[in-house]
């Protein structure tokens, strides 16, 4: 879980934006703006998602106990989902806030490098 949560914090740059959600796939871009923001992340099996379609200097750790726990009396958590929470800039608020976000899986969209 460590090398997906460095790999979600170094490839998220300044915005993020939720560019599909179809109910069970959430796929996550970012870049400099949302105009030019590049795939970073699909989450699948989406069950919770308490998250913006666009936020700002995001950083990604696992839900605390006490977070979870919340979480869980909303929606039922198996053991193996990842409880993500997301501390991010809204386009209200330059103030971090918490969202979160439960998913069966993640997958890290690989890094296209530009033709020579």
């Amino acid at each position: 879980m460590k090398q997906l949560l460095d790999a979600l914090n170094s490839r998220c740059g300044w915005d993020c934006v939720i560019k599909s959600y179809d109910g069970w796939r959430l796929s996550l871009s970012s870049g400099t703006s949302v105009e030019y923001a590049t795939p970073v992340a699909a989450f699948i099996g989406v069950s919770y998602v308490s998250l913006p379609f666009e936020f700002s200097h995001p950083k990604f750790r696992i839900a605390s106990l006490v977070e979870r726990e919340k979480i869980e009396k909303v929606v039922p958590v198996d053991p193996e989902d990842a409880v993500l929470a997301i501390e991010a800039e809204t386009m209200a608020s330059f103030d971090r806030q918490v969202f979160f976000l439960v998913a069966s899986s993640v997958e890290v969209e690989a890094v296209l490098a530009a033709p020579p």
